[in-house]
């Protein structure tokens, strides 16, 4: 079996190719160069620290004595996450560019592109904390991962069955600790970064986004459309922000509510209307149901580290739109986040939030 590793630069990724080739596999590692834009916050993964992110994959991939192809992947780096993000930060949106990355450029053009510069490869495997698995009706799976702090499947739950087709995860079973060992053991930490990945909207990068995307000040209003006072660009906020809003003297914290880009508006209120009772959803990624219809019952998770919400979710004609109604109110709902439909570890599908149904009548 020919494997073709995804390999980053940092520990994940090389104990993943020592795994499989302990394990017997044929295997050659690749590193995606998404840019190196000198403009771009520091540690960003398309600033000018790409470069170490490679030199370190090119250690790790020496030290395991497997071969290393880099290659550039900039122009859909900018066009799926970088450009497609700042649109929808524009729109008032809150994406959640990884997930972006995994699906259009770390597993799809990354991969088409090697393929079509002469690599011949069986399967791809990454150093996500996730699982996957094959059904009996021969469709493929998508499960968390055995460390619940660090999985990983929320980032990939807009993969779609083609990517996942094709996809192993050895780390899908191990924690963190085990992980850190294994490296440790084989000689690959003094290889390998020793920062863990940034999150893309750390240290600046949120801002790199809509630099050039000029946002205009408007009113920041409570709930009742009265003026709190002024913002810099409504662009700049996301549900559920309380710093940053400039709003001195008021009896409670506000939080915002909503970002009204047609009205250049940013709706602010406290704590308890920032809760949902449900949400809506489109452009559906179904991984283990493959045409559902109807409701059924299920866990859906709306951010990174939200623990997936029991819910009823109603699926629409067609499938590529849900609505979901919780069990129990959530915090902050965010238009341009991923839901994440679970049934226990399995990943069901994931969509993106359209907007929320408030349980105070927003």
């Amino acid at each position: 079996m020919k494997y073709l590793v995804l390999m980053s630069g940092g520990v994940d990724s090389a104990v993943a190719a020592f795994m499989l080739l302990r394990d017997g596999a044929d295997v050659a590692g690749i590193h995606m160069l998404p840019g190196n834009d000198a403009s771009a916050p520091p540690g960003s993964c398309w600033g000018e620290g790409a470069s170490e992110s490679a030199e370190h994959a090119a250690a790790a991939a020496e030290g395991l004595g497997i071969p290393l192809t880099v290659l550039d992947v900039s122009s859909s780096f900018r066009e799926h996450v970088l450009e497609a993000a700042g649109r929808m930060y524009s729109a008032g949106l809150t994406p959640n560019p990884c997930a972006l990355c995994n699906r259009h450029v770390k597993l799809g053009s990354l991969i088409e592109t090697a393929r079509a510069s002469g690599q011949v490869f069986d399967r791809v495997a990454t150093g996500h904390y996730a699982r996957t698995a094959l059904s009996s009706a021969g469709r493929s799976l998508l499960f968390a991962g055995a460390d619940r702090g660090k999985d990983q499947s929320y980032f990939l739950s807009l993969l779609p069955q083609a990517r996942l087709n094709l996809l192993d995860l050895p780390l899908g079973s191990l924690s963190k600790r085990e992980v850190r060992k294994i490296a440790e053991d084989a000689g690959l930490s003094r290889l390998v970064m020793k920062r863990e990945s940034q999150d893309f909207a750390a240290g600046g990068a949120f801002a790199a986004l809509v630099r050039d995307r000029t946002p205009a000040p408007g009113p920041i209003v409570d709930f009742e459309g009265r003026v709190l006072g002024e913002h810099r660009g409504a662009m700049l906020f996301t549900v559920g922000q309380r710093s940053g809003l400039g709003l001195g003297g008021l009896r409670e914290p506000m939080y915002v509510l909503e970002i009204d880009m047609p009205g250049n508006r940013v709706v602010v209120g406290p704590a308890e209307r920032l809760m949902c009772g449900g949400l809506r959803a489109g452009g559906m990624n179904w991984i283990a149901l493959e045409n559902p219809s109807g409701s059924f019952r299920a866990a859906v998770r709306i951010r990174s580290r939200h623990t997936p919400a029991s819910c009823t979710v109603s699926v629409s004609e067609g499938g590529d739109e849900i609505e979901v109604s919780f069990d129990v109110p959530q915090p902050a709902v965010t238009p341009g986040q991923i839901a994440a439909i679970y049934d226990g570890d399995a990943v069901l599908g994931a969509g993106t939030i359209t907007g929320g149904v408030s349980s105070k009548g927003r």
